[in-house]
């Protein structure tokens, strides 16, 4: 047999972002495969969250856009500036957010901090989970400490 052509189309050439404290933009929104729409296992739509760091590594995030685990698409949301109220008052859904354009119309191109974990699963296959964070939490991986006075400065 040749080569997949396209398998290979459909693959990311970025390297997976490494544990820590990111500044990220949101580069992609996903909401399916060639087997449709994503869906979780009770059948609920989801949407791919892709993050993006200034050196190109990615890290991702699935959600699942039914009522009872709203509450992540809503911490992402909140970290990102959105008005919640106003979302509320207007009468969004999580579920609204299976169609890629109200998505990417909420998300898309917007920056925020993220914590990135390493994971094994039983498999033994890498999952690189990604959490949004309020930037009160965010302190980047590797940051270098903040001299306590000017005299500390060698110039």
């Amino acid at each position: 047999m040749g080569f997949g052509w396209n398998k290979a189309s459909e693959q990311s050439g970025a390297a997976k972002m490494g544990p820590g404290v990111h500044s990220v933009k949101v580069g992609k929104i996903v909401t399916g495969s060639k087997g449709g729409p994503f869906k979780s296992k009770s059948g609920d739509p989801q949407i791919m969250v892709v993050y993006e760091s200034l050196d190109n590594a990615e890290a991702s995030e699935m959600l699942t856009l039914s009522e009872k685990a709203g509450w992540t698409l809503a911490r992402l949301l909140s970290r990102v500036g959105v008005d919640l109220n106003a979302m509320e008052r207007d009468g969004v859904e999580p579920r609204h957010f299976a169609q890629k354009e109200m998505a990417e119309s909420y998300l898309l191109g917007k920056s925020l901090w993220i914590r990135v974990e390493h994971e094994v699963d039983e498999g033994g296959k890498l999952r690189v989970r990604a959490t949004p964070l309020h930037e009160s939490e965010a302190k980047p991986t590797g940051a270098l400490p903040v001299p306590a006075d000017d005299d500390s400065i060698p110039f």
